[in-house]
């Protein structure tokens, strides 16, 4: 008869030999489902990485998915998300658009003034990065109002004041709905995707901020609540501004 040691020796080595086998299942089970997926081939030869953490330099996105790549020689690869032309009236009630952004770099977001949650989280830590970065004279923060037909440049010059902004780089934007709207889910893909219908009633704006470079091409998506985002915000839009120098 098998002593009770051996027993649970024997019942040990069961139970070892099932968990790898459990193991080894799994990480078969971990193959890319396409093999064959080149992803040079989709994007091109000058593309280097696709999600390897690298802090030297700054992705493209690109798809519907926003997947970033990161290019050789600064070259914005086929697909590169980029913003189109666009003009608003501003907390002062000027014009402002991509003309008076030529040339610059700036960090993008959606709010509201009648916002109770997200927003008076958000603009605070925006505003860090604004004081953090005074010394750079390419740099503008661009808050676009997902609520236009409230948000009048009366309505949006009493909110900065309220929100302690300074209107020296930080343009808070108002106008036609369709073209914030339009503007959001096309260029900045900015739409969060929670209703299946997507009216004008349907914009649900959340606690990202979107980098963009002088070229206008999206370069960063950032959670501004994120506990490390604030910093990596504050020094990509510096390494940003040292990449294109003489671009």
């Amino acid at each position: 008869m098998m002593s009770l040691a051996n027993r649970w020796a024997s019942g040990k080595r069961g139970v070892l030999a099932a968990m790898a086998l459990l193991l080894l299942g799994t990480l078969s089970g971990c193959k890319p489902q396409n093999e064959d997926f080149d992803p040079h081939k989709k994007y091109g030869e000058d593309i280097r990485s696709f999600s390897d953490g690298r802090i030297d330099a700054l992705p493209y996105f690109v798809g519907k998915d926003t997947q970033p790549v990161w290019a050789e020689q600064n070259l914005p690869p086929e697909g590169a998300l980029k913003i189109p032309d666009f003009r608003f009236e501003d907390q002062n009630g000027k014009d402002f658009g991509t003309s008076q952004l030529k040339g610059r770099i700036f960090l993008a977001n959606f709010f509201f003034t009648t916002c109770n949650g997200i927003c008076p989280r958000t603009m605070p830590r925006l505003r860090r990065v604004q004081s953090e970065l005074t010394e750079l004279q390419d740099f503008a923060l661009v808050s676009y109002s997902v609520t236009p037909e409230i948000d009048t440049p009366e309505v949006l010059h009493e909110y900065a004041e309220k929100m302690s902004i300074d209107d020296k780089n930080w343009h808070l934007l108002t106008g036609e709905r369709e073209k914030i709207y339009e503007l959001a889910r096309r260029s900045f893909r900015a739409d969060t995707k929670v209703r299946s219908r997507k009216g004008a009633e349907d914009f649900l704006h959340s606690e990202q901020a979107f980098l963009v470079d002088r070229k206008r091409y999206l370069r960063g998506i950032y959670n501004v609540q994120g506990p490390q985002d604030l910093e990596k915000i504050i020094r990509d839009i510096r390494l940003l501004s040292g990449e294109l120098q003489g671009f």
